[in-house]
This record gives C-alpha cells, sequence and structure tokens, in this order.
C-alpha cells in the first residue's frame, strides 16, 4: 500500500495461484475504512468450489494517545 499523506492510501497484491487484487484506504482521525477487491484473471475456476471474485471491506480504529494511524 502507498499511503498520500496517511489519508488515503492504494494498493495491490499478485497470489501464487494467479489472483490479483486491488486494495484502497481511507483514513478519518482514528477510523479507518477499506475495501479490496480480489479477481482471477484467468478463465480457470478455483479448485475451492468458491467464485473468482471477492470483495472485501475492513474497517479499524486507533486505540491510545496517538492520533496518527501510521
Amino acid at each position: 500500500m502507498f499511503f498520500v499523506k496517511e489519508v488515503v492510501g492504494i494498493g495491490a497484491n499478485v497470489r501464487t495461484y494467479g489472483e490479483i487484487a486491488g486494495m484502497a484506504q481511507f483514513n478519518f482521525s482514528r477510523f479507518g475504512l477499506s475495501y479490496s477487491y480480489q479477481f482471477n484473471p484467468g478463465s480457470e475456476p478455483l479448485n475451492r468450489r468458491m467464485n473468482n471474485t471477492t470483495h472485501e471491506i475492513g474497517i479499524s480504529y486507533v486505540f491510545g494517545g496517538r492520533n496518527r494511524l501510521l
């Protein structure tokens, strides 16, 4: 993930079995909201009986005295 002013982060990853994911994270003071979309660019379905695309949403909260997320 690459962050711009610790507020917006954009990233990507590649898995060993050929899947690719794009990620984004937005930070608001102590809260964070992230989204990830994972897909398989090949036409072969996964051998796990699941769809080739996945959506993931995450939330975070920073406890303690620091007001920075990174």
